[in-house]
């Protein structure tokens, strides 16, 4: 059987076939622990996501470039900063065009 996820053009899930394009997903990649105590207490993460846009048809890459934008003025507005893309990466299936950006910040509860 077939796992078909973002069926509204969207999904954090990343095992499936997307269901239709344009397709976004955000995934979260790492939150590592930043500062702590001995007792195992947190005072801040490092965490890192991962975005993806899929695109199809004429002027897919452009398309994709261009949901990237909007995502990345999200994640900005958000806090984080931008360490790698966007950057086409090769998809498995040659007919869809995929974009991938990768974001990290420091969180400690507080927007610093």
């Amino acid at each position: 059987m077939i796992n078909v996820v973002g069926e509204n053009g969207c999904s954090m899930n990343n095992k499936g076939t997307i269901a239709k394009t344009p397709f976004a997903s955000m995934k979260l990649i790492g939150n590592s622990t930043d500062s702590s105590d001995l007792e195992g207490n947190e005072t801040s993460t490092y965490t890192s996501i991962q975005t993806e846009y899929f695109t199809s048809g004429q002027r897919a890459l452009s398309e994709a470039y261009k949901m990237d934008e909007i995502g990345h003025q999200s994640m900005i507005n958000m806090g984080f900063e931008r360490t790698y893309g966007p950057e086409p990466v090769d998809n498995m299936d040659g007919k869809i065009t995929r974009v991938l950006s990768r974001y990290s910040r420091i969180y400690t509860g507080y927007l610093l």
